[in-house]
């Protein structure tokens, strides 16, 4: 079966599938001057790098909006559960890529 939304049609096994989700233990965000993109990845034991799982690209416009999303979102979480915690000794999850550093 398939459904049709805003003028495509979507298998209904796609939609299933989507709608399941991708666990993912690490993002990372770039940006260009019109675009930005964050890649949702899975860093597992036992495997020397983590793997991409997914990637979204969007505007700017919807960069800003996400961010004032998830910020109303983590208020209520910590309203609802209590503040979490981010230790902040952690090391940069850009450092396991052996980038060159950037010079301003």
């Amino acid at each position: 079966m398939e459904k049709k939304t805003n003028n495509m049609t979507v298998p209904e096994e796609m939609l299933e599938l989507l709608s399941s989700g991708v666990y993912s233990n690490m993002t990372l965000v770039a940006h260009s001057s019109s675009d930005f993109m964050a890649d949702f990845l899975q860093q597992m034991p036992g495997l020397p790098r983590p793997r991409v799982k997914s990637r979204v690209v969007f505007a700017p416009e919807h960069a800003k909006r996400l961010v004032a999303m998830l910020g109303e979102n983590i208020r209520k979480y910590e309203n609802d559960y209590g503040v979490i915690e981010v230790n902040s000794q952690e090391e940069s999850p850009m450092s396991m890529f052996n980038l060159p550093q950037g010079e301003a």
